[in-house]
């Protein structure tokens, strides 16, 4: 999400770089899926599952152009 954010939120608002918030999160190693832990508690999801389904839902909305 923070890569995520680097490169999309200049385009979103006049904002140069993503929250120090999450910032600091990655700082301190929480990467959100990768390491289960980042904004939200991933740890008790199963990830490789919630990949399958993000991509699936990708896929299903690029079909519809």
């Amino acid at each position: 999400m923070h890569a995520f954010s680097a490169f999309l939120f200049p385009s979103l608002d006049r904002s140069a770089e993503p929250p120090a918030a999450m910032g600091r999160l990655v700082e301190e190693g929480h990467r959100g899926l990768p390491s289960g832990r980042g904004i939200y508690d991933w740890s008790r999801r199963d990830g490789p599952a919630l990949v399958r389904e993000r991509v699936e839902e990708l896929f299903r909305q690029l079909g519809r152009g």
